[in-house]
Order: structure tokens, then sequence, then C-alpha cells
């Protein structure tokens, strides 16, 4: 999936679309804080310091040979929207195959987005388009899935970090799943494919009775802002690629003593220092590549 294959930039532009507004009102009820957040978060912040962990487990199963790869990516970011300017620190665990990290700093020069990527002590410039960042947007993906969520029930109150947090729980059913995936541009990641003959229509397919994807959100009563998010992406993972074997044999390919499977597909954010970040500058050195 796209935005698996890009996590080492899973959250360039993170805070894009976030945002924080008073909730009002005293003692409301988790229903009203709800609605308040769900509000705020179509709004834009200021500022805002996010970490984010993706957990992807995969077994691969060809004949009587097994392969298990556990891949762990984590990403420590810091993002002022107006101007833009960003840093992210991104660090991704293989398991057997090794590490892997880099840091990533980005900023706003006129129309253009340019992008400092150091890899090993070298660093690499780029620039980038305001739709190109807006790819690995990973707050304004969340934020379609929480809008794309029909019901959240509340479940308890917890602490989190020493503050009283709300959790809430809520499913995005199978044919929202399905509609943001290929909004998502996932389709471009499997057009490989179509080099295999497999037609366009067989690829829309593909996504197709994926499953429901589970989000567990904890909110600040106090700003009636998430500040953390779990997202279960397991049974679509697993769904998608047993639909890719059966395209393939359908169309003729041998898939016999093949098998690939998704333990654990998992993702979580949490977001802190809300419209007060640290700022921070761009390495000479990374200005100078």
């Amino acid at each position: 999936m796209k935005r698996w294959r890009r996590s080492g930039a899973l959250i360039l532009a993170a805070v894009l679309s976030l945002s924080l507004a008073a909730c009002g009102g005293s003692e409301p009820t988790p229903e009203e804080i709800l609605d308040q957040t769900l509000q705020n978060s179509q709004e834009e912040l200021e500022s805002l310091s996010a970490s984010v962990t993706a957990q992807v487990d995969m077994e691969i199963q060809v004949g009587d040979q097994t392969q298990t790869m556990e891949t762990t990516t984590a990403m420590d970011m810091v993002c002022f929207s107006d101007p833009l300017k960003l840093k992210a620190e991104t660090s991704m665990d293989v398991g057997e195959l090794g590490s892997f990290s880099a840091t990533v700093y980005a900023q706003q020069e006129g129309d253009a987005y340019i992008t400092y990527t150091d890899v090993g002590g070298q660093w690499f410039r780029e620039t980038a388009s305001a739709e190109l960042l807006e790819q690995y947007n990973a707050s304004a993906e969340m934020n379609s899935y929480l809008s794309s969520t029909d019901q959240w029930t509340f479940q308890q109150e917890e602490e989190l970090d020493g503050a009283a947090v709300l959790k809430f729980s809520g499913t995005v059913a199978d044919s929202q799943v399905s509609a943001m995936l290929e909004e998502s541009g996932v389709l471009d990641s499997l057009g490989t494919m179509q080099q295999l003959g497999v037609s366009a229509e067989n690829l829309q397919g593909m996504l197709q009775g994926l499953g429901e994807i589970t989000i567990q959100m904890w909110v600040d009563p106090e700003i009636c802002y998430p500040v953390r998010y779990e997202m279960d992406m397991t049974q679509v993972c697993n769904t998608l690629t047993e639909n890719v074997l059966q395209v393939l044999e359908d169309m003729g390919q041998s898939t016999d003593g093949i098998s690939i499977q998704y333990p654990q597909v998992k993702m979580i954010m949490t977001c802190s220092d809300i419209n007060s970040a640290p700022d921070f500058e761009i390495p000479a050195e990374a200005l100078e590549a």
C-alpha cells in the first residue's frame, strides 16, 4: 500500500489541517466534547509536535520456505503551518534486515516548498509542490478517517501522560474504506501489476470488500482536541493481499504455495505542543546542499 510503502515520509505535512478551539460551557458531556473535537479537527493549527509509530508485520510463505518481516517506523516531528516549516526525524527498523534513519526539513519559499533530507550524513535538496506534500499529510488523512466514521462510542476516561483524557472508539465502514483508499492513490502503487496484464477494472475490484477499520481516539477535554490515535488496518491489508493473489490466479498466474499474511498493521499518532511547538533552525549544511 502506498502509505506504508512511503512510511519514511508518512507525515511530512502532518499538521497542515489540524486545529484548536476552546470547548466552552461547563462540564460538557462526552458527546458534546466529541462534537466539538470533530469540528476542531477540520481547522488549522499554527504549530504542533507529533510522534507516529507504524508497525507492519508480514509473513511470506513460498512452498516450504517462510520469511517473517517485522517493520517498525517511528517519526518525531515539529511543524509550523504559516509559512510551512517542519522537521521530521524518522527511523525504520526491519529486524534482521537492518535499520534506517533520516532527518527531513522542509520550508516554504514563495510558492515552492523545499525539502532537505539527511541520509547518512549526506544532504539532499528537492523542490516539492503543495500537492505533493499533501499526499503525505497524515493529519489530513486521519481526519478523512474520522469524518468517515459514522458513529463514535465513548469508552471511558483514562490518564495519558498525567492528564485526564476521554477515549472513543469508531469504525470506518467497508464502503468508506474502499473509497478512501482509491482517493489516496493506492492504485498507483499497484500500477506495476498492469505490466502483468491486470486491467484498471480489476485493480479497482481489488479495493472492494476490504472490511472495516477500527480507530481508537483519545481526546483532551480541556481543549477538545485529539491527542492520540490508534488505527488498526490488519484486516484491510490481509484482504487486499488475498484480492491481489486471486486476480493473478484468475489471469492464469501461478500462485500455488504462495501465502502472504499480515499479523499486525497498526499506526499510532500522538500530538502535543498544540499551538506552542518549539521553534528550530534548519542547519546551514542543509541549506547549502
